[in-house]
């Protein structure tokens, strides 16, 4: 039987503000009370520092410096190719876990899997944002919640010992994201990588 809970943890960033895509990831069962390394959290900062220096300039610059806008947009170009021809020599040597439906606030992750860890278990989940730099956030939580669906499970693990950076470069990259977004539905652009189609107007 699907074990359930009735209530989601609140989001921080004011309700509805999410990152929402697919992307490989993949866990393990840890001690309750493990701790996070100084060095994962320091990893941590700066692949989310990475992260953000490569999400494109709001709407704002569209706006106002449209030239710039467009020169920072080839530049950006330019550096995915080279990402990506740099992920496929990694691939080659380290190939991804499978990429999933995700949902990702400051506080809490949440996936969709037909294998995935029990309530009340506490895991460690790494996830590739960003698939060509082979580098994954590696998170510790809590298992909150865990529905069966369709297709398998969804799971609602709780963020514990995070860091108040990384917690600060999570809330800079969502808030971002989401602001691209809401931009990009004004303006008709399509996205720039496919997102889940999981309902994302569904609750625990």
């Amino acid at each position: 039987m699907a074990e359930t809970e009735s209530q989601l943890v609140p989001q921080p960033l004011g309700q509805g503000v999410f990152y929402q895509s697919q992307h490989p990831l993949t866990w393990r069962y840890v001690e309750a009370g493990t701790k996070v390394s100084a060095f994962v959290c320091r990893d941590n900062e700066r692949l989310l520092k990475l992260l953000n220096s490569s999400i494109p300039s709001p709407l704002e610059l569209l706006e106002e410096q449209p030239l710039l806008y467009s020169e920072l947009q080839r530049l950006e170009l330019k550096m995915d190719l080279l990402l990506e021809q740099i992920g496929l020599l990694l691939s080659q040597q380290m190939p991804l876990p499978e990429a999933i439906p995700l949902r990702l606030t400051a506080q809490t992750l949440q996936w969709w899997a037909r294998e995935t860890p029990m309530k009340g278990e506490t895991v460690q989940v790494e996830v590739y944002l960003k698939e060509e730099l082979r580098r994954p956030l590696v998170f510790l939580g809590q298992v909150k919640a865990r529905k069966a669906e369709a297709n398998g499970y969804r799971i609602l693990v709780l963020f514990t010992e995070l860091g108040e950076g990384v917690r600060e470069g999570l809330e800079r990259f969502i808030f971002r994201w989401h602001r691209r977004h809401i931009a990009q539905t004004r303006r008709g652009s399509p996205p720039t990588r496919k997102e889940s189609d999981t309902d994302s107007t569904t609750e625990f």
